[in-house]
């Protein structure tokens, strides 16, 4: 199997392929000397991508005519924020003030008039309470007397006729307004209850101090300040690569829609923003106003004007943004985009956690798209992070998950790597970037698109819905509708929508309410194709467009037919085969998955495991994790394809060989065991058939085989009853039943949580194990755990392990004075056979954590315990020649 180890070396870890890198701030306050350190420490751990969060002022100061760290700074590729000094720019064009700065707008004049959408400004609202006045149905009221006329700017009737639009709910009755009396005449309708909702011109045009912003939205003005600051770059000794701009800094585009069908004629956005603001406040909903209009345009903005404005500082582009933040929702993320990820809500039962995995997952199909493989993120502080390592390894394990393939750093300005903890440091960058670089190389295996409802105000449904979709082990690929739209994108074929040459056959609509008009034509001619569409929960009940809408509701009353006292999974069928499912309670889905799931070349069970497959020229490479953190869990790796599977050695970065699978119903399966939070990146390779020998079934509850020489079997064996072991070995048509005994017991040894000896930092005591949890270092970030037991024997036919259990840091472990390994994430478990001898043992367990702020307080996962009981479980071992069958 070397040639394919030498393969899989030179296909994956050339290092091209996502590098991993460090997010920086500079603070003047350290000298060029402390720089100097820092970026030698970085460059002895690979780095080579670093990203400067500082001004350039305070660049400037610590690189100025410091030779040195000008000397080792050119051993990176650096790039720099784009941070101006708006203060410093704003006293060299004080003419130009009013121009360059615009007041916390609702939206921008500016930004409107390029487009020439507007004739008049937009105003933002404060959100002071306008007059409501209630017209009861038996009212004999013909007139209302409004003070301070000359104050009205709009005048608004609103009915409650159950409309669900806002254009058809509310009417402007402005031109009955006298301004010089202040009358408005009224007539109350019969058999409804109306609202009249008066709007001033003081909630339009009042100032508040120190609320101007810099206007980016202006051509002009933004070029103004980027040649300012390209004029400061050029001053300095480091000579940058690119330039990165964080949009959600730049921009406040809020994407929560009012879920308004407005007129296609543009010049009436005003007037809806003024009727919406009405109808919240006649409906007593005390919550920001936002149309749908305001995004789509700075979408066609950002796309058009501004992508080539950003180009000229530096070609070399990319955008930071929060992975939760509306313009994430709006804009298409590409290989140009670096997702900042909040670690401390990244957790799979919070809501941010599912707004992070959408985000992720939309981005990933846009490069799917696009052939890029590289979707970046912004994780955890290399040293200091809040979390376990156990925590952050489990964090890159989830966002690869959900199609991140580079991660980077941050560190903070003090950061110094210890001896201690440049092991622990360099070891999260290496897993971090063989994962990464398996996952960039493969392409998505999968044959469900979803469409993210991107229209709709409340997501609540749909996050709903894609925790389901992520946790039943299906694949699929989200896509915003401008992708499913493109003609170059997506592409009907007979039964299927082609997507970058992978042919989908099943869509989901996730609860979608609100949908372009061309998505619905296009679902229609995927339906009548062939095609299946599913909606959850929900049907689509408008499009974006009012003048659409009738043509709308007829496409959709040939895809659904909706009863509201629906229980179970419905669907119409036309000729072609097309079907179109309602599926009205989430909890169907993984029943209604199911099949298709099963009908992959690769899935696994059970469905709660989370599973990522990727396929390559040669090879499928299928990452597993098991998201527990308390129980271990049985994973069961199917595949239609018979092809010779490995597992990816992550500490060694070698593929290791399976011995243990077997073909049942025409399906090649492969059993595994995942500890707590443990993940295993398996590997089918296409071009090795499986026809060499093999472990097909084993009845005891556990067993491990290896095979020390070609021919050989090492079967190891442990159970807890005494008796025999059946097990079966298996080459291609062959199977040969060979019963073992365990004539012994396998008893576990407990190394008990009393009397173990601490030593750190000079300091030596005996404690209990429970007591770690209030252990707080300060000179040191190691401890040192040291304790005796006894064994009476030592049994060449056993394998002695040592098993942890959940530790969540950083851990070398010594048996007798001799090292065994070392490990920072699950399985804490290992093979300490060849260390133990007879008689009395001393076990030593070397635990490091991150370094740790001193205002920073210590987690149940970030101080030092053991979760479960320490113990040395014996295995039975076999030996079985295949020679001699």
């Amino acid at each position: 199997m070397s040639d394919q180890n030498d393969y899989f070396n030179q296909l994956f870890f050339d290092s091209s392929f996502c590098e991993v890198g460090v997010f920086i701030e500079l603070c003047d306050s350290y000298s060029a000397e402390h720089y100097v350190n820092l970026f030698k420490q970085l460059r002895r751990l690979g780095i080579k991508q670093i990203l400067l969060s500082s001004s350039l002022t305070t660049i400037e100061k610590i690189f100025k005519q410091e030779t040195d760290l000008i000397r080792v700074i050119k051993d990176f590729n650096i790039s720099v924020i784009f941070k101006p000094d708006l203060v410093y720019f704003m006293v060299q064009n004080l003419a130009k003030i009013d121009k360059y700065l615009i007041r916390r707008l609702f939206c921008n004049r500016d930004y409107f008039k390029r487009h020439k959408i507007l004739t008049k400004p937009v105003f933002h609202f404060y959100g002071s309470s306008p007059e409501i006045f209630t017209l009861k149905s038996d009212s004999t009221l013909k007139s209302l007397h409004l003070k301070h006329p000359e104050d009205v700017d709009s005048v608004f009737l609103i009915s409650n006729d159950g409309f669900t639009n806002i254009d058809q709910a509310v009417t402007e009755i402005t031109h009955l307004f006298n301004p010089a009396t202040g009358e408005l005449p009224v007539q109350p309708k019969p058999d409804a209850e109306q609202k009249i909702v008066v709007l001033r011109r003081s909630y339009f045009d009042k100032e508040i101090d120190f609320s101007h912003l810099f206007n980016y939205y202006d051509s002009t003005a933004f070029a103004a300040l980027q040649k300012s600051f390209k004029t400061q770059i050029l001053r300095l000794p480091v000579i940058f690569q690119g330039v990165v701009y964080h949009l959600d800094k730049m921009f406040n585009v809020i994407q929560r829609y009012n879920g308004v069908s407005y007129s296609s004629n543009l010049e009436k956005v005003l007037g809806g923003i003024k009727k919406t603001i009405a109808f919240y406040f006649a409906a007593g909903q005390d919550e920001p106003i936002h149309n749908i209009f305001l995004s789509v345009v700075f979408k066609r903005y950002f796309n058009s004007i501004l992508k080539p404005r950003f180009n000229v500082i530096s070609p070399d582009v990319h955008y930071i943004l929060n992975a939760d933040s509306p313009l994430s929702q709006l804009l298409d993320i590409n290989d140009q985009f670096i997702l900042e990820i909040d670690t401390d809500k990244f957790h799979p039962q919070t809501p941010y956690y599912w707004k992070a995995i959408s985000t992720l997952k939309r981005a990933s199909s846009q490069m799917f798209s696009d052939n890029k493989t590289e979707a970046s993120v912004i994780s955890h502080n290399l040293t200091d992070s809040g979390f376990s390592l156990s925590e952050q390894k489990f964090h890159i394990d989830l966002l690869a998950h959900a199609g991140a393939t580079r991660f980077w750093w941050k560190i903070g300005d003090d950061f110094n790597i210890d001896r201690q903890n440049f092991a622990i440091i360099a070891a999260k960058l290496d897993y971090a970037h063989q994962l990464g670089a398996f996952l960039s190389k493969g392409l998505p295996v999968s044959q469900i698109l979803v469409l993210n409802p991107s229209f709709d105000r409340d997501q609540t449904q749909f996050l709903r819905i894609l925790k389901t979709l992520h946790q039943s082990g299906i694949n699929y690929e989200l896509l915003n509708f401008d992708l499913f739209n493109s003609a170059h994108g997506c592409k009907l074929g007979k039964g299927t929508i082609n997507f970058n040459q992978k042919s989908f056959r099943l869509i989901l609509l996730p609860s979608v309410q609100i949908i372009p008009y061309l998505t619905m034509k296009k679902l229609y001619q995927f339906y009548k194709t062939g095609g299946q569409i599913a909606a959850i929960r929900k049907i689509p009940t408008r499009v974006e467009l009012r003048e659409k809408q009738q043509k709308f509701e007829a496409i959709r009353d040939n895809l659904w037919m909706i009863d509201s006292e629906m229980s179970s999974i419905t669907f119409l069928q036309n000729e072609s085969g097309g079907k179109c499912f309602f599926i009205p309670e989430i909890n169907l889905v993984q029943k209604f998955l199911a099949p298709y799931s099963q009908q992959e070349a690769v899935y696994v069970e059970p469905s709660s495991v989370l599973f990522q497959l990727r396929e390559t020229q040669n090879a499928f490479l299928i990452f597993v994790t098991n998201p527990d953190a308390h129980n271990s869990c049985s994973v069961l790796i199917k595949s239609s394809m018979r092809a010779h599977p490995f597992i990816w050695d992550f500490k060694k970065q070698i593929q290791k060989p399976i011995y243990f699978w077997r073909i049942f119903d025409n399906k090649m399966e492969i059993p595994s065991e995942l500890s707590p939070l443990e993940s295993q990146l398996v590997i089918l390779q296409k071009n090795t058939p499986p026809d060499s020998w093999h472990l097909a079934f084993c009845s005891a509850a556990h067993c491990e085989v290896d095979s020390p020489a070609k021919g050989e079997f090492l079967i190891k064996i442990r159970q807890q009853t005494l008796g025999p072991v059946d097990i079966v070995l298996e080459r291609k048509e062959h199977q040969i039943n060979l019963p073992l005994f365990i004539d012994e017991p396998l008893t576990q040894i407990m190394i008990t949580a009393d009397h173990w000896i601490m030593k750190t930092a000079g300091f030596k005591k005996v404690i209990h194990l429970h007591d770690l949890e209030r252990v707080f270092l300060v000179e040191s970030s190691e401890i040192q755990l040291q304790k005796t037991f006894v064994l009476r024997q030592i049994k060449p036919d056993h394998s002695y392990y040592l098993e942890l259990g959940m530790v969540h840091h950083y851990c070398r472990v010594f048996i007798n004075g001799e090292t065994v390994g070392s490990c920072w994430y699950p399985p804490y478990r290992f093979d300490i056979s060849a260390r133990l001898k007879a008689g009395e043992n001393t076990l030593e367990i070397h635990l490091s954590v991150n370094k740790i702020r001193k205002d920073r307080l210590l987690t149940p996962t970030t101080d030092f315990s053991f979760k479960t009981p320490i113990r040395i479980v014996p295995y039975k071992k076999f030996f079985v020649t295949t020679e001699e069958l």
